[in-house]
Order: C-alpha cells, then structure tokens, then sequence
C-alpha cells in the first residue's frame, strides 16, 4: 500500500520488516482458510480441544489446519514405536511452523528424537518440574523430580515467535484428569 511505500522510502521500516509482515499476513491469512475448510467439513467447530487416541482422532482432521499438538501418552517402552505413527499424522495437520509437545519418560528421550525427527524438525526441551519428594525409579536408581517434553515444530520455524515460552514449567501434584 502507498503508506508502506512511504515508510520504506523514508527509512521508516526496512525491506525485511515489511518481508516479515507480509509472509505473516498471508501464512495467518491462509490458516484462517484451513480452518474454514475444516469448519465447513465439520471437523473443527472454533477452536478445538480434542482428548482421545490420535489414532482413531487425527485421520479425521484436515490437512494442515492445526496449530498445536499436545500429548501426554503413557510412558512404557512398548509405547515408544507409537511417538513415530503419531508425528507422521501430526506432519501431515499441522501447518507449517505448528507444534507437536509431548512428554515422555527419560530414558525415551533419544528414541523419541529419532523417531519424531523423521517426521518433524525438534525445537526445544522442555522441562516441567514436579513439587514434592519425586518419584523413585528403583530400576536406575534415579529420584525422578521432572518430566520432561520436547518440542517439534512442522516445517522450518515456529509460526509465532514473537510469543515467549518459558522452558520451565513448575507443576503440583494433581491426578483426578488422569485414566491411570
């Protein structure tokens, strides 16, 4: 618009300032789109909470309409090959730059890695650290204190980074919201 071609006239923004807007208009843009989409086919009524298997969720949702992942599976070994089945749906809904957080058990963390980096690029760890005395692991001979979760992202970059995320969650102990 002429106001923007005035301002980079005058110096008053750079080329990449009005870049980095205009990429941003149109990827928010966009996933405005894919959440019409998904509205229109039923799929996503607003902003969406879904609680459940993904195996029997993410199949029915839309390519490339979701912003968030967010996982918290059971933390045995024989789950561990099922962190790949996951990432490879949640490459396939979220949009670019979307995230995947999920925990997992330490001793997983390499596997995890692996398995989800065939899919999704990894971001960041997370750390939620648990008040209390901790749980001892008597296999490793470990007091657990926190848990960790690791970040992936769909594509090259986060979407958002102008929003700041702490890698630091401190948690209470609270389990009513848990099946096990």
């Amino acid at each position: 618009d002429e106001d923007t071609l005035t301002k980079l006239r005058t110096g008053a923004v750079s080329i990449n300032h009005v870049d980095k807007t205009v990429k941003k208009q149109k990827a928010e843009a966009k996933a405005a789109e894919r959440k019409k989409e998904a509205a229109q086919a039923g799929v996503i009524d607003g902003d969406v909470v879904r609680l459940g298997d993904f195996r029997t969720i993410l199949p029915s949702i839309p390519d490339g309409c979701v912003d968030l992942i967010f996982t918290d599976p059971p933390y045995d070994k024989e789950t561990v090959p099922l962190y790949e089945d996951m990432a490879r749906e949640a490459a396939r809904i979220l949009r670019p730059g979307g995230s995947l957080i999920c925990y997992l058990g330490q001793y997983a963390t390499a596997d995890v890695c692996r398995l989800v980096g065939n899919h999704l690029k990894f971001l960041w760890p997370l750390c939620c650290y648990h008040e209390g005395p901790g749980q001892v692991m008597a296999f490793w001979g470990i007091r657990v204190k926190w848990k960790p979760m690791l970040w992936f992202v769909n594509g090259g970059n986060r979407f958002d980074t102008s929003a700041v995320v702490e890698d630091l969650i401190v948690s209470t102990k609270q389990k009513s919201a848990h099946p096990w």
